[in-house]
């Protein structure tokens, strides 16, 4: 099972973006479907993956994803401390993940972690142990930039995990594959070449 996420220049202040992806890939809705649809589906598949604690684990993934929780599940993590409810949140995550790999191998792929909340990036570091103990891949993309958090995930990766860990650097575009690539992507038939300049940099 692969599940996709993906993190924006412009949500690096919002908690859990990335993983909010994940979720609705594995519920198979979008961003732009309706909450109901998603509380439906989000309460249709706890149940077959978390048995009798799919009430239980229910809150903690729906906040996650931003949803208007009933009245009866808001109160269930109303009276959490934020340490307790990102405590919590994290131990459902890692439960979510084990559950999905202990039915088949799993893969969570993660782009542009350079621009990752860091939410996420403490929680990913939380789900680095589960790759010890369960079928799943942890699979970050990220820019060398030393100074943000994803760095320091792969630091950690590198360090407690040596023998799971694989770093694959590319280089650079040449000139002329970075060209190829800007008018593979923008379907500009007049962009200037200045334009064009300001791009490639």
């Amino acid at each position: 099972r692969w599940l996709e996420g993906r993190c924006l220049s412009y949500a690096g202040v919002i908690p859990y973006f990335p993983f909010q992806d994940l979720l609705r890939e594995w519920l198979g809705v979008s961003a732009t479907d309706h909450e109901t649809k998603v509380r439906i589906e989000l309460r249709a598949a706890l149940g077959p993956l978390f048995s009798t604690r799919a009430d239980e684990v229910y809150p903690y993934l729906g906040a996650m994803l931003r949803l208007p929780l009933e009245p009866e599940v808001a109160a269930q993590i109303a009276n959490l401390s934020a340490e307790s409810l990102q405590h919590q949140t994290f131990n459902v995550i890692r439960e979510w993940a084990t559950r999905l790999a202990a039915e088949q191998p799993l893969a969570f792929i993660l782009d542009d972690l350079h621009w990752a909340d860091s939410t996420s990036l403490v929680l990913l570091e939380a789900l680095l142990e589960v790759t010890e103990d369960a079928p799943v891949l942890l699979c970050l993309l990220f820019r060398p930039e030393r100074e943000h958090g994803s760095w320091r995930v792969n630091d950690l990766a590198r360090q407690r995990f040596p023998h799971r860990h694989v770093e694959i650097i590319l280089p650079p575009l040449a000139p002329a594959h970075a060209e190829e690539l800007v008018s593979h992507l923008l379907t500009v038939p007049d962009l200037a070449a200045e334009s064009r300049h300001v791009i490639l940099l």
